[in-house]
């Protein structure tokens, strides 16, 4: 276990002093990081859980949201499932509210749904 002086709290394996494999990060905000770390950051399949309630399920590189994810909205209900890049829905991907059956499924371009103009 590695305490930072920034509040982090890291268990987990290092190599060469440095966070790499499976490990768990408790971020000082209360975040808490759990997968694979690569050079230091949270890189590969990660689940985090955000202090709000909020949870994600997939790939992060360098600690951002990138590639293949599920985000579920604790405070509005709302699951995204699809791409991502940069920490923004981006990509083919399906937005749905279990409890409303709203549900829309295809293209989000800067963390936006781009619906089809008639």
């Amino acid at each position: 276990v590695y305490n930072s002086v920034s509040g982090e709290i890291y268990s987990g394996s290092f190599e060469l002093n440095i966070r790499s494999g499976k490990g768990r990060l408790q971020k000082a905000s209360g975040d808490v990081i759990e997968g694979e770390f690569k050079n230091h950051h949270p890189s590969g399949f990660c689940k985090v859980t955000y202090v709000n309630g909020d949870t994600y399920e997939g790939n992060l590189e360098k600690g951002i949201i990138t590639g293949e994810g599920k985000y579920v909205y604790a405070e509005t209900g709302f699951i995204y499932e699809g791409k991502w890049r940069d920490g923004n829905k981006e990509g083919e991907g399906t937005l749905s509210h279990p409890s409303t059956k709203y549900s829309y499924k295809g293209l989000f371009e800067n963390d936006k749904p781009q619906y089809e103009q008639i």
